[in-house]
C-alpha cells in the first residue's frame, strides 16, 4: 500500500507531475483550459509545503474508482464490490468522491447533481459515526483531489495506443479527449482548484509556524 508519508514515493509522484504538465499543455492544449494548466502548475509550486501536511484523517482508499471497476447489486450478489485493486493507497477519502464525481459523470451531470451527491455522502459519513469533519471541510479535499485526476488520466493518455481509447469512448457515445481530459479542465476551473491549492498551501505553512 502506498503511503502519503512515503518520501520516496512522493518525490518520484512530483518528478512525473513536472514531466507531465508542459506534455499536456502542448499535446492537449485544446482540452485544457490556461486556467487550468495554470492551477497545476500551482500544484507543483506549492508540492513541498502540502505533501506532507496530513491535518485530517486518512483512509485505504482504491485510487482509480470509476463505474467501469464496480459491481452492483444483483439478486444473484446482493452487494457491492470495487476491483482491480492495483494501486491501494493511504489517503483521504474524498480522492475516490473525486475521481467518480469527475470521470463517473458528464460535466453537464456533474455540474446539476454534485451538491446533492456530496451532500448525500457527508450525511451517509456522519450517519456511520464519522465526526470531525464538516461539508465544508469534505468539500475543499475532493475539489483538491482533483489535482490526481489530472495526474491519472494524462498519463493513462500518453501510455495507452489512443485508437483503443477512441474505440471505448465512441462505443459510449462519447469523445475519449473530452472523457480524459475536458472532464478534469472543466472541474479544475468549477472548483476554482489554484486558489484552493494556494490557500491549503497557506494553511500547512502556519501549521507548522505554530
Amino acid at each position: 500500500i502506498r503511503k502519503q508519508d512515503d518520501a520516496a514515493w512522493m518525490a518520484m509522484l512530483k518528478g512525473v507531475v513536472a514531466q507531465i504538465i508542459p506534455a499536456a499543455q502542448g499535446m492537449y492544449a485544446d482540452q485544457f483550459s490556461p486556467s487550468s494548466l495554470l492551477a497545476m502548475e500551482t500544484w507543483l509550486r506549492v508540492w513541498d509545503d502540502i505533501i506532507t501536511y496530513f491535518p485530517d484523517a486518512m483512509t485505504l482508499i482504491h485510487v482509480d474508482a470509476h463505474p467501469k471497476q464496480m459491481f452492483f447489486p444483483t439478486d444473484a450478489l446482493p452487494r457491492f464490490a470495487l476491483f482491480d485493486w492495483q494501486q491501494p493507497a493511504k489517503n483521504l477519502g474524498a480522492n475516490d468522491v473525486a475521481r467518480l464525481l469527475v470521470t463517473g459523470l458528464s460535466i453537464e451531470d456533474r455540474r446539476a447533481h454534485e451538491q446533492e451527491l456530496v451532500a448525500g455522502y457527508f450525511a451517509e459519513l456522519c450517519r456511520r459515526g464519522v465526526t470531525g469533519l464538516t461539508a465544508e471541510r469534505l468539500w475543499m479535499q475532493i475539489k483538491l483531489a482533483n489535482v490526481f485526476n489530472f495526474y491519472i488520466n494524462v498519463i493513462a493518455s500518453l501510455q495507452t495506443d489512443t485508437q483503443i481509447l477512441a474505440a471505448m469512448a465512441e462505443a459510449e457515445g462519447a469523445d475519449w479527449r473530452v472523457a480524459m481530459l475536458g472532464k478534469v479542465s472543466a472541474a479544475t476551473d468549477d472548483w476554482r482548484v489554484g486558489d484552493l491549492l494556494e490557500a491549503y498551501a497557506a494553511e500547512a505553512r502556519a501549521a507548522r509556524a505554530g
